[in-house]
């Protein structure tokens, strides 16, 4: 998934890139080129990245760079323990990036 630059469509169940004739009839709004887009499946033109605020979406671009990055390693246990190496390199030790308090 090309963030900022293709559309989660869960209408058509695919991604497709922004600029597709799809989202030309009723254009997206809310479209900066470094945010995900998420086309609403009953209102569309809207992109669900409305509701997502900068810390937000950017806390959420890295949980999906280090799941991929746990993925790719074979890590799955990574995701909950944060022992892949994009975690190590980030020294995340908890989702927040803090140390765990319990």
């Amino acid at each position: 998934f090309q963030w900022g630059g293709e559309v989660a469509s869960i209408r058509l169940g695919e991604k497709r890139v922004r600029s597709d004739g799809e989202f030309r009839r009723a254009p997206l709004k809310n479209t900066q080129h470094d945010e995900i887009h998420i086309e609403d499946p009953f209102e569309l033109g809207r992109n669900l990245n409305c509701v997502l605020n900068k810390g937000s979406a950017t806390k959420m671009f890295s949980g999906l760079q280090q799941a991929a990055q746990c993925i790719a390693e074979e890590d799955i246990g990574g995701l909950f323990l944060y022992t892949c190496s994009y975690c190590k390199t980030a020294n995340l030790t908890s989702a927040e990036g803090k140390e765990d308090e319990a």
